[in-house]
């Protein structure tokens, strides 16, 4: 059983920040939807994060002892980033593989059980994948949310076919269990959060992350919630030599430099 997350992103302490009066009003929403205290400078010595909005969504770090690991956290589907993992890689690339774009019919419904910062998803979507995006976080959700959003409005079609939830993972998957099969998603997928340290940290957004999500320590409920599901395959996405989450072998492994699919397929027990 997946442990309560609600304080978890209460464990460093995020103030609102509106970067100028024309955003207070959205500021003062934020802070009512999230319950989280408006930026006061009597309060700097509290602070861990600021949620900066303005033009985005922004989370970045206010105590010197944060500030190494990067500028901060922003998603922005029409980044470079996300854009170079749209145009390079097609259904030859691991994920697609992992998931089984080339043998299932389109469009293929994913349930992403860990959304974090969207990309996978993202690459899914822009495969022509249908995928529901659950995030526990409602600072990351609320990150996620507004990436939507500017994705939107800029006419970014590939996001259309990404629908995002603010709910704990267990739950959806326990209440999931319960539906018809012809209800079910045909892929669940999931990228827990795991232990590194910052000489195998592949970028300092990854710490961050950390610090509001918290580690997931109930990724193995979690695994066996989904494979409860009866899904025609559970993904999950592990460090290339991560530990195993059950003592079973999975049937299918694809591993690549430093990612490993460890591929299930319930509807076949």
């Amino acid at each position: 059983m997946e442990r309560p997350r609600e304080m978890h992103w209460f464990m460093k302490n995020v103030f609102i920040f509106p970067i100028d009066k024309t955003y207070d009003d959205q500021a003062n929403q934020l802070a009512a939807q999230l319950k989280l205290p408006l930026f006061q400078k009597k309060n700097v010595k509290k602070i861990d994060y600021l949620l900066i909005v303005g033009n985005a969504l922004s989370l970045i770090p206010y105590s010197s002892k944060l500030s190494s690991r990067g500028k901060g956290i922003s998603i922005d589907f029409l980044s470079g980033r996300y854009q170079y993992r749209k145009t390079h890689g097609g259904k030859n690339q691991l994920i697609a593989k992992a998931v089984g774009l080339k043998k299932y019919d389109l469009p293929l419904r994913i349930l992403d059980v860990t959304a974090g910062l969207g990309q996978d998803a993202f690459v899914l979507a822009s495969l022509g994948c249908e995928v529901l995006m659950l995030e526990r976080s409602p600072i990351i959700h609320a990150l996620l949310q507004d990436a939507l959003k500017r994705a939107k409005e800029a006419e970014c079609t590939i996001v259309n076919r990404l629908t995002l939830i603010n709910c704990q993972s267990i739950n959806y998957l326990n209440s999931l269990a319960a539906q018809p099969k012809t209800q079910q998603p045909d892929i669940i997928y999931l990228d827990p959060m795991y232990s590194f340290d910052r000489r195998t940290l592949p970028n300092k957004a990854a710490f961050i992350l950390r610090e509001i999500v918290g580690k997931d320590d109930d990724a193995t409920s979690l695994l066996k919630a989904a494979l409860a599901c009866y899904p025609k395959r559970v993904v999950l996405k592990q460090p290339r030599l991560g530990q195993k989450l059950l003592m079973m072998k999975p049937p299918l492994q694809l591993i690549g430099k430093s990612t490993r699919f460890d591929i299930f397929f319930p509807r076949l027990k």
